[in-house]
């Protein structure tokens, strides 16, 4: 069943017995500005913000029922567990690269270390 937005905040200031034209003027708007917002279904951004910092409610649990609400955070959380298991691979996989980098400088500086060695002997048994 969808849900009507303006009808939910129209209920949510019935609820807090708040005055509808306090409500208003707090929004900085005029009682037939709120009176449209209670017949609309959609508000820009800035209004509905504004709304919930008023009413102190959070909207969506009065515009979605449990499951809808738990399917979103089940979404949300499974993708980033998704991402999360992704990047660890891609970790691993960069940790191993690493660890491969780091024995191939050791092996390339022992290398090295026995060429200057050979250098070193051949010069050395030129001098006698």
């Amino acid at each position: 069943m969808k849900k009507h937005l303006g009808t939910i905040i129209f209920n949510l200031v019935k609820e807090k017995q708040m005055d509808p034209k306090d409500f208003a003027s707090q929004l900085a708007i005029s009682e037939a500005d709120l009176e449209r917002i209670y017949q609309n279904s959609s508000l820009d951004l800035d209004t509905l913000a504004k709304i919930y910092d008023l009413l102190g409610s959070s909207l969506l649990l009065h515009y979605f029922d449990e499951d809808q609400l738990k399917n979103v955070f089940i979404n949300h959380f499974s993708e980033k567990d998704r991402k999360r298991g992704t990047l660890a691979h891609k970790q691993e996989e960069k940790d191993e690269q690493l660890t491969q980098l780091k024995a191939l400088a050791e092996s390339l500086k022992k290398i090295i270390s026995l060429y200057e060695t050979k250098e070193l002997m051949e010069k050395l048994s030129q001098k006698e």
